[in-house]
């Protein structure tokens, strides 16, 4: 199975400014915290749901349905409708929802090409399918390939958008600090913008919330998770790539 399609697409990189600055106005720190609180739900939550299935390693095959018209894998498709369905509805128009598929959408739905967007799901999509999923199902086939499908695209949505709100976080630490964060952009210095960026505590105090979340939801869902799978799926995915997009936002902040 081929990689997402990087952002290598117009579309992968604007926004519509509009849109862009009107979220911004409802948005502060408080705020974003809370969001970004709720998300680690839906993150959290649509993973035993892919755990009840087995791991069916057919849906992953390209052009396994070729047959049937159906170009790549079945979870490529999924995905590719699924975010064409969305595209008609505007959801891409906001900064934390990025397409994994931006090659597929036809430019009558794209937005303007005004504000630029980072874009980290071609890592996300190769994270989840190589790191995270072999070691949330069981291995074989149980024949529940639409569902399992299905239920990837979920996950996959979720923890995109998780991690790409993560540049409205940028946007609010450099409005409380434009002096500081304003030299290291302006010496275009990552490691001076990830050192601004990091704070050790907070960040272990999110790996402990989502462990007691997905503590408890083991204890109430029928298909189990292992908590400690969450724990690592925040520690080594889902916040170094939330503190990636933050310094590529703030790179290109000034410009």
């Amino acid at each position: 199975m081929s990689s997402a399609a990087g952002p290598d697409k117009e579309y992968g990189n604007t926004v519509n400014r509009e849109t862009f600055r009107t979220s911004l106005d409802f948005l502060n720190l408080e705020s974003i915290s809370r969001s970004l609180i709720c998300q680690e739900d839906s993150t959290i939550y649509c993973l035993p749901e892919r755990a009840q299935y087995g791991y069916n390693a057919f849906i992953y095959e390209a052009d396994a349905f070729a047959e049937d018209g159906l170009e790549g894998s079945l979870v490529e498709h999924v995905v590719k409708e699924s975010e064409m369905f969305h595209a008609k509805l505007g959801r891409f128009e906001s900064a934390s929802e990025r397409p994994f598929f931006p090659k597929e959408l036809p430019d009558m739905f794209l937005p303007p090409n005004q504000c630029v967007i980072i874009d980290v799901n071609h890592k996300m999509w190769d994270v989840y399918f190589q790191n995270l999923l072999p070691n949330l199902v069981k291995e074989g086939s149980d024949g529940f390939y639409a569902s399992s499908a299905v239920r990837d695209a979920n996950c996959l949505l979720a923890i995109s958008k998780r991690v790409h709100t993560g540049r409205f976080f940028a946007e609010s630490k450099f409005t409380a600090n434009t002096k500081e964060y304003t030299a290291a952009i302006k010496a275009q210095d990552k490691e001076a913008l990830m050192n601004l960026l990091s704070y050790p505590k907070v960040e272990e105090n999110v790996k402990e919330r989502v462990l007691m979340k997905a503590k408890k939801l083991a204890e109430e869902a029928a298909y189990k998770i292992y908590p400690s799978l969450v724990r690592e799926l925040y520690a080594r995915w889902v916040i170094p790539l939330t503190k990636e997009v933050q310094v590529e936002y703030l790179l290109r902040r000034l410009s």
